[in-house]
């Protein structure tokens, strides 16, 4: 794996995410413009990813699985809300299918590493952590600028999805600091002192739990008792940051993984 194939990744995941969290707000609530401009901008994002990046990448089925997910995501925003019972099962094929290649990904990436299967299943688990807090973040900042365009809207939509993003946050965070335990269980205080602080997996390990973990858990308090408030202006500035650390810590994440093979 190699530098472009990273940021193909994480861009991927990023799409994935932010599609999945449309299917969290009801479509009697929020305007049509909403879920067609956000899916076909999450559909755009992995076609121009893959177009600029990932052509290399992607062989076989994972073609597939990958322009599968597009096509569904672009069919979902242009039937959301119209056309309930359409949308619904577009919406259901994007997101097998784009995990399906998530994971797809993620195996051909271990086998490449000579991973067992055993330790591809925290790999599987991290990769898909991973899209899914990219994915809400990013959608919870989008929607709390969303209330410009349309004022009127229930705050119960803004409620809904910063309970799902605290929620994958404290899962984050625990997936994480146990397995940064798992990293250094076995090492002395000395031996972990120069692990964290002289060597590249380890510098890296310590940023990621501190800046994409630590700082979002932090941040999670913010948000909430700024949406329970109804103050949805101060809330989306304080998931601008909250984007910011997460997109760094889910980058730091899959160099961490696919790079050293450890899913923090």
């Amino acid at each position: 794996m190699d530098l472009s194939h990273l940021i193909f990744t994480i861009l991927f995941d990023l799409s994935v995410g932010v599609f999945i969290s449309l299917g969290f707000l009801k479509q009697s609530q929020v305007e049509r413009r909403y879920f067609v401009y956000h899916g076909l901008a999450a559909a755009g994002l992995a076609g121009i990813s893959y177009f600029l990046l990932g052509r290399p990448y992607l062989v076989g089925s994972e073609v597939i699985l990958f322009w599968g997910f597009v096509v569904f995501a672009v069919l979902f925003a242009l039937t959301a809300v119209r056309y309930r019972t359409p949308s619904l099962l577009a919406y259901g094929a994007a997101i097998g299918l784009g995990i399906a290649m998530i994971i797809f990904d993620v195996k051909h990436t271990a086998l490449s590493q000579a991973l067992t299967q055993q330790a591809m299943a925290p790999l599987i688990t991290n990769a898909l952590l991973s899209t899914c807090l990219l994915g809400f973040t990013m959608a919870a900042m989008l929607l709390g600028h969303w209330y410009l365009v349309q004022p009127r809207m229930s705050i119960d939509e803004l409620k809904r999805l910063t309970a799902v993003l605290v929620v994958l946050i404290a899962a984050r965070f625990v997936f994480g600091t146990y397995h940064l335990g798992v990293t250094l269980s076995g090492k002395s205080e000395i031996e972990i002192y120069r692990y964290l602080l002289s060597t590249s997996p380890g510098i890296f390990l310590l940023m990621r739990w501190a800046w994409g973990l630590l700082g979002p858990a932090c941040l999670s308090y913010l948000i909430l008792n700024t949406v329970s408030i109804r103050s949805t202006q101060s809330a989306t500035g304080i998931l601008y940051v909250a984007v910011l650390c997460v997109l760094t810590g889910e980058t730091l994440s899959q160099y961490l993984a696919f790079f050293h093979a450890i899913p923090l």
